[in-house]
């Protein structure tokens, strides 16, 4: 951790190597939203997998809205009538790698597949 921590301080910028866009996220992607221990359990879990050392892996897991409703009355008629389109959570998984790694995003894509993060 703390090589990772030297390595922001020292503007390494890693790769972004996958990312994923949902406002349907399987449970499994929901889970990494929520706390940090999974979305630590995940990166290592690649990690591992792709023979990386831990902190050559990175994680953002989160959700908000990319837009916001904002509600209009509109008049036809004589008759006032709302839109009703309900915001969406968008729900983001994005993977950044040291960029001297030699990994490819497809190889990140299969583990994240098998690791029942994608659908």
């Amino acid at each position: 951790m703390l090589l990772l921590i030297n390595r922001v301080y020292g503007y390494t910028w890693y790769a972004k190597m996958f990312s994923l866009n949902t406002v349907r996220p399987n449970g499994k992607l929901q889970t990494l939203t929520k706390a940090f221990e999974p979305r630590m359990n995940a990166a290592n879990t690649l990690a591992k997998k792709l023979l990386l050392p831990l902190e050559d892996v990175c994680i953002y897991a989160g959700f908000g809205r990319d837009s916001r409703t904002i509600t209009i009355p509109f008049v036809d008629g004589g008759v006032k009538w709302y839109d009703p389109k309900p915001d969406q959570k968008n729900f983001r998984l994005q993977v950044f790698v040291n960029p001297e790694a030699k990994v490819t995003t497809r190889q990140i894509t299969e583990i994240l597949a098998t690791e029942g993060y994608l659908d």
